[in-house]
């Protein structure tokens, strides 16, 4: 609507990055530690699931993955459609890391990570 009304609202406690919104889906990590998956419709919750901590960036979604990089080091990916997780990989973190660290980006079946010792990688998902 080009009005301004509001479609929806929905309490889902306080985030630690900015949602992500991809393909009718929306990305987030809450505060607690948890990665959920909301429809950009209603915001009706599709899954959540554990993180390894608390997520230091914007998590990234397409129709196939989920990812999203927290304070431990961890890159985690998530089945989109059930939230199991599919993967994880350790990158050591420097001892000072700030929130707003870079995004993952997906580009179909591969990510692309911009990690905080300031290595880019690209991974094969």
């Amino acid at each position: 609507p080009d009005s301004g009304q509001m479609i929806w609202q929905k309490q889902i406690a306080p985030l630690e990055a900015m949602p992500s919104l991809n393909n009718g889906l929306i990305a987030a990590a809450r505060r607690n530690g948890k990665a959920i998956l909301l429809t950009s419709s209603d915001g009706s919750l599709i899954w959540s699931s554990d993180l390894s901590g608390l997520a230091i960036a914007s998590p990234a979604v397409n129709s196939f993955f989920f990812v999203v990089k927290t304070i431990d080091g961890h890159v985690s990916i998530y089945n989109i459609k059930n939230g199991n997780l599919l993967w994880s990989f350790n990158h050591p973190t420097p001892s000072f890391i700030e929130s707003g660290d870079s995004s993952p980006v997906l580009l179909g079946q591969r990510a692309v990570l911009g990690l905080g010792d300031g290595h880019l990688m690209a991974v094969d998902l």
